[in-house]
């Protein structure tokens, strides 16, 4: 269920965080992913985005918590997080 709290989430976020678990591969809460963010991002709009990640088969949400990065792992692909966003 999307919170109406969501305001803000930018394509810039939505990158930062997809690139995070991307050079990750894997997280074992959402709370670690969270402390490995900037500060300032809320946390109803980081869990926004994980679900958008998630619709989109990049990432799987295990019932645990854990985070794990399913998406696919081209070059392009590669090359494209690689000039993402720094933060």
């Amino acid at each position: 269920m999307i919170s109406k709290k969501v305001t803000s989430v930018t394509l810039r976020s939505l990158t930062m965080i997809e690139k995070l678990i991307y050079d990750n591969k894997e997280f074992d809460s959402k709370s670690s992913l969270y402390k490995k963010l900037p500060t300032g991002m809320q946390y109803p709009s980081f869990t926004f985005i994980l679900e958008i990640l998630e619709k989109q088969n990049k990432i799987m949400l295990e019932k645990d918590g854990s985070i794990f990065w399913t998406g696919p792992a081209s070059p392009k692909l590669r090359q494209s997080l690689e000039k993402a966003v720094r933060y």
